[in-house]
């Protein structure tokens, strides 16, 4: 589904631990309080209405930074991730062991999604749509390679371990030529 993500999406790939509602409550007393502090420091004036605005502003772009920080974490450590799940399936685990492994023996950010990816599957989510959520809560053309190449191997078959190995050094070499570029444009 393309288009402009939703609410909840959002608060998930900020790696927010709050429902809509919630979010809108805290946007609202920001409002509130910004206007508050505003009318105690100011008097009636523009002061209120001025940090009022502010207090709508920050919960967005604070959401913002979030989202971008964790998906930059979670970048980071996609390489190790791929290292980890390619080794798994090469000691014989079917792909839902492999991905608690991965779930298990990862660090946040990767870790809490392979955690949630495990459950989803334990409660009978298939493991198409337990990747695809993941897909949505994290957005990187890097993960929906890597989860496009698992599907592919849960309906047509073949080795997934050496397709994950060759996409691992695909990512590692396009990470190595991303810092060269940026030590030469410095």
């Amino acid at each position: 589904a393309s288009g402009k993500p939703t609410l909840t999406e959002d608060l998930a790939r900020a790696g927010l631990n709050v429902t809509p509602a919630e979010y809108l409550l805290i946007r609202i007393g920001a409002v509130a309080l910004g206007a508050l502090i505003g009318l105690f420091r100011f008097g009636i004036s523009l002061g209120p209405v001025i940090l009022g605005i502010v207090g709508f502003v920050v919960p967005p772009l604070v959401m913002r930074f979030l989202q971008r920080r964790r998906q930059n974490m979670f970048n980071e450590q996609l390489t190790g991730m791929l290292q980890l799940l390619s080794n798994s399936l090469k000691t014989g685990y079917a792909i839902d062991r492999a991905l608690e492994t991965v779930a298990t023996k990862s660090q946040p950010p990767v870790s809490t999604e392979f955690e949630r990816v495990t459950t989803e599957i334990t409660l009978g989510t298939s493991v198409e749509d337990a990747l695809s959520a993941m897909l949505l809560r994290i957005n990187r053309p890097d993960l929906e390679f890597i989860v496009t190449a698992i599907l592919l191997h849960t309906r047509v078959g073949g080795n997934l371990a050496e397709t994950l190995d060759t996409i691992s050094d695909t990512l590692r070499d396009r990470l190595q030529t991303k810092r060269d570029m940026s030590v030469l444009t410095a």
